[in-house]
Parts: C-alpha cells; sequence; structure tokens
C-alpha cells in the first residue's frame, strides 16, 4: 500500500510547492547569491479573483471512465492550498467492480488511478514551471493556450488564466503501452481545453517521446 501510495504523495507535494512558488514569484531553483526575484505583486493581485474550478467535478466520473476504459470511485478531494483543487480517482477492487467498458485503453497498463488538479494559472508561471521539470517537459501542441507533457504519465495544459493537469498511475513497462497513456492523457487534455471555452486543433496522433521511462511503484 505504502509503495502505491508514495508516488501519489510525492507528486501532490511537489506540484503544489512548486506552483505556489512559482506563484509567489520564485521559478522553483535557487536564485543566485544578491539577485532579487522578480516580483509578482502584480499577477498576484490579479489572480486573487480566480478560483479554480472544483477538480472533482472538471470531469465527471462518467467521462473519466469512458476515456480511460475502468470503473472509478467517485473522486476524493486532497489537501490544496486556497485557490487550488486537487482530485484523485481510484479504481475499486476487482471483487467490487460492477461495469466494464468494451475496449478499454488501458486494460494492459496496471491502470490504478488518476488525479486531477486545477489552479490559477498565466503565461509567465506556466512558462516557469516548465522550466523547474527540465528537458523532459515537451510542448504539446493543439490543447488550450499551452500544454506540456512530462513522461511518461504527466501533462499540464493552461487555458487563459486557469491551469489543470492529469497524471495517471499505471505500470506501462512498454512504448506502446506508454503510447496508450499518452493518448488517454492528451484526449482528456483536449477535453478539459474545450470545456474552458478555448477551441482544440484536431491532432490525429502525436510522435512517441524519443526516451522512455517508467513509473516506480
Amino acid at each position: 500500500m505504502l509503495m502505491k501510495e508514495t508516488p501519489r504523495l510525492l507528486y501532490l507535494i511537489s506540484f503544489t510547492a512548486l506552483v505556489v512558488s512559482v506563484a509567489c514569484g520564485g521559478s522553483g531553483t535557487q536564485s543566485a547569491a544578491g539577485e532579487k526575484p522578480p516580483a509578482a505583486s502584480s499577477s498576484a493581485a490579479a489572480d486573487s479573483t480566480v478560483k479554480a474550478p472544483d477538480a472533482c467535478a472538471f470531469f465527471s466520473r462518467a467521462e473519466l471512465e469512458k476515456t480511460v476504459g475502468w470503473e472509478l470511485r467517485e473522486g476524493e478531494s486532497e489537501d490544496a492550498p486556497p485557490g487550488f483543487s486537487i482530485c484523485d480517482f481510484e479504481t475499486p477492487p476487482l471483487m467490487h467492480v460492477t461495469r466494464t467498458f468494451p475496449n478499454p485503453a488501458l486494460q494492459s497498463v496496471g491502470f490504478s488511478s488518476l488525479t486531477i488538479n486545477t489552479h490559477p494559472s498565466d503565461p509567465q508561471r506556466f512558462a516557469q514551471f516548465r522550466q523547474t521539470l527540465g528537458a523532459g517537459a515537451e510542448e504539446v501542441p493543439g490543447i488550450g493556450d499551452g500544454a506540456y507533457f512530462n513522461g511518461p504519465d504527466l501533462l499540464y495544459v493552461r487555458v487563459g488564466k486557469l491551469g489543470f493537469s492529469v497524471r495517471i498511475y499505471t505500470n506501462a513497462g512498454t512504448d506502446a503501452d506508454r503510447g496508450r497513456v499518452r493518448e488517454v492523457m492528451f484526449t482528456l487534455g483536449k477535453m478539459g481545453a474545450a470545456r474552458r471555452g478555448f477551441p482544440v486543433l484536431l491532432i490525429s496522433s502525436f510522435p512517441m517521446p524519443t526516451r522512455s521511462g517508467t513509473r516506480t511503484t
């Protein structure tokens, strides 16, 4: 149980800490000695009236189940700073599954849960947070006002002054399985961006990343 929960807890802690740091004017990295961090009063003031939507209601459970092809429990809210919202959707134990779906997208990847995170954002902070992720953050065209993928299982999207992320927990160990997880995340990213009132470009396929990686379980 601890091994399953540890990656989720690390994600929630690191993601929230980094976004809060960027929101306060930092870049998520240590400033050079004597270097004054960029002022954030204007963006902070602008975002004081921005409230992120409830992450547990951002997608309906039916939408998530149809997309991932698995029955999910009701979303469970996680602790988050004011203005932020985090929700975790887990699969029930097999003995308690009551619904199945034809041709489930994540049938072979050991899917266990997904986490939705919603929060205030803007172009500067979105770009700064991407820098904290390093070279592994891959730009994804055609989703909202900006999106990047931090493989193998994280997608970040910005639409206006709001941002959201999707993380899917699996044990995908092959390029084909990681590709399935990737496509599901991009589908959810386009769905979320569209409901925020932004046009979504139709992209038939996405190139697989050259590097490979697996989620620690």
